[in-house]
């Protein structure tokens, strides 16, 4: 079925060129943003006064660091149009697997999706795809050699 964004705006779904990121840009991106969030966590539990050796710390470390996991992709994919802090570096971003922008709601569910146990294992197929990308209805493209439904190509 076509995509009444990508009629709206002139284009035929043939103009559209969808490039998925490669594991080796994709593993990029989980190292980067799993070491932005833990210096997040680390920046505000030092700033909290804390003891950081203390159990009831690392208890609260522990649950900080599941929610900003969380939090931390939902809110940069959703405020920067796709992109996290890794996927800048790269020059990556999430879409819909029609090329549009993707909702909200399925950007929840993609945050939602990295904390099933084992998922990432799921990149240990051949495919680039993960479980949080096939669940949501979304993909991960790397922008330089895709070409989205306003014609962009990311420089």
């Amino acid at each position: 079925m076509e995509n009444p964004d990508i009629l709206d705006e002139g284009l035929h779904p043939r103009d559209i060129e969808l490039i998925p990121a490669g594991k080796g840009k994709r593993l990029a991106n989980f190292l980067v943003d799993y070491v932005a969030i833990f210096i997040f966590v680390t920046i505000l539990l030092l700033a909290s006064g804390l003891d950081v050796e203390s159990e009831e710390t690392d208890r609260l470390m522990q649950g900080l660091i599941f929610l900003a996991y969380l939090l931390y992709y939902l809110f940069f994919e959703y405020l920067t149009g796709g992109k996290s802090v890794g996927k800048y570096l790269t020059r990556t971003r999430v879409i819909r697997q029609d090329g549009t922008q993707p909702r909200f709601g399925q950007l929840l569910g993609r945050s939602l999706a990295r904390l099933i146990p084992f998922e990432l294992f799921s990149f240990l197929s051949r495919s680039t795809e993960g479980w949080h990308d096939s669940l949501s209805r979304t993909m991960v493209i790397d922008e330089r050699r895709s070409t989205l439904p306003r014609g962009d190509r990311w420089v």
